[in-house]
């Protein structure tokens, strides 16, 4: 009777310890996964920000570039109507 204790208790044990380390194995693997994932977001982050200061930039250029042209254009027909 005690070496059939003694052996469910040593199952116990050795459960006990063999599922400790699968879940810290599990759990470390999980984190991982998560921070790549964070990283990953942070970056696609980052180069959108870049892509959307690019597009104000040339927007603006843009909206820049179309004043100069209207001016030239309006000074062009007001010469030409007036000369």
């Amino acid at each position: 009777m005690n070496s059939k204790f003694a052996l469910l208790l040593l199952g116990f044990i050795f459960t006990t310890v063999i599922g400790g380390l699968l879940n810290e194995r599990f759990q470390r693997k999980a984190w991982e996964r998560e921070v790549k994932r964070q990283d990953l977001e942070w970056e696609r982050n980052r180069k959108f920000e870049i892509l959307r200061r690019k597009l104000n930039e040339g927007q603006k250029s843009l909206g820049e570039i179309s004043d100069l042209i209207n001016l030239h254009f309006f000074a062009s027909i007001r010469y030409l109507i007036y000369f």
